[in-house]
């Protein structure tokens, strides 16, 4: 297996288990009733959709994925980082776990640009 489809497949099961951690959180704590209404949760639930969406477009043109899913964890965790301090560990991990699945899609298409040169 050559360096960049091993790459790419990194990636992807990072970004696997990243959506399901993403999914978990819009449908147990998103969509609770107890938090219907809720401006933050809705605006976090969107956070969440919007990577994982980054994560499907990277899946087929790794570039625009990785791009999308480092400045969409940048942006949520910046986002994070005003809410309560007791939250923040956990909204942490939400946050930046869909770092590693952009960063190896932007690795995987610069060793793939650099091939083809």
């Amino acid at each position: 297996m050559s360096r960049i489809k091993t790459i790419r497949l990194l990636a992807r099961i990072s970004g696997i288990l990243s959506s399901l951690l993403a999914v978990y959180f819009i449908i147990f704590i998103g969509l609770s009733l107890e938090n219907k209404g809720n401006e933050q949760v809705i605006t976090i639930n969107v956070m969440m959709v919007f990577l994982v969406f980054g994560f499907l477009i990277g899946w087929y043109r790794e570039r625009e994925g990785g791009i999308i899913l480092s400045f969409g964890s940048i942006i949520a965790y910046l986002y994070f980082s005003y809410l309560p301090r007791d939250q923040f560990p956990l909204f942490w991990i939400y946050s930046t776990v869909f770092l590693v699945p952009g960063f190896l899609l932007l690795y995987a298409d610069f060793l793939n640009r650099k091939k083809k040169s």
